[in-house]
């Protein structure tokens, strides 16, 4: 486990990653993914307010995980996916009140994934623009990416795409 302290949307919080291993928590409130394409660059989407970030999303009422994270990848990048493999979860704790909208404690989900098929992308209300980049250069376009948690979770995509792709379906944790 790997843990730090920052701040979001002014609100101090603690993000803790847990590398798969350890059981899916009950409260899952964000599903996103690591897309890989066939030269080994991962999609990022750039949102309404202007971030780059991972394409993911909140669960819908009866929705599994990777159901979630195909939909959300899907209405973000208009991306399909395959061979989804989760990697992990991360735990925020909101330090002090008021609490991020998701509440005093959730957790966050992390999937590695293939690009089975991209379709035409337009802007629409959520997403502005999609791409894919190089591993070593999430952090010009994902600025968190340099922290202590997300560290942990790019060392593992690294890991995993060293090994052609050669995922494991592991649906639970």
């Amino acid at each position: 486990m790997v843990s730090e302290i920052i701040v979001i949307k002014g609100i101090r919080v603690k993000i803790s990653w847990f590398p798969r291993g350890k059981k899916i928590p009950p409260r899952v409130t964000q599903v996103s993914g690591y897309c890989f394409n066939k030269k080994g660059e991962v999609l990022i989407v750039k949102n309404k307010n202007g971030h780059w970030n991972f394409p993911g999303g909140h669960p819908e009422k009866k929705e599994t995980p990777v159901e979630t994270l195909k939909r959300e990848i899907w209405e973000e990048a208009k991306v399909e996916i395959k061979e989804e493999c989760l990697i992990g979860y991360q735990k925020i704790e909101c330090l002090q009140k008021p609490y991020l909208k998701e509440g005093k404690t959730h957790h966050q989900l992390r999937y590695i994934c293939l690009v089975k098929k991209i379709s035409k992308f337009t802007a629409d209300f959520e997403t502005r623009e999609r791409k894919f980049v190089k591993q070593d250069h999430l952090d010009k376009f994902i600025p968190w990416v340099k922290g202590k948690t997300a560290q942990a979770q790019v060392n593992l995509l690294n890991n995993f795409y060293k090994q052609n792709f050669t995922l494991k379906k592991h649906h639970s944790l």
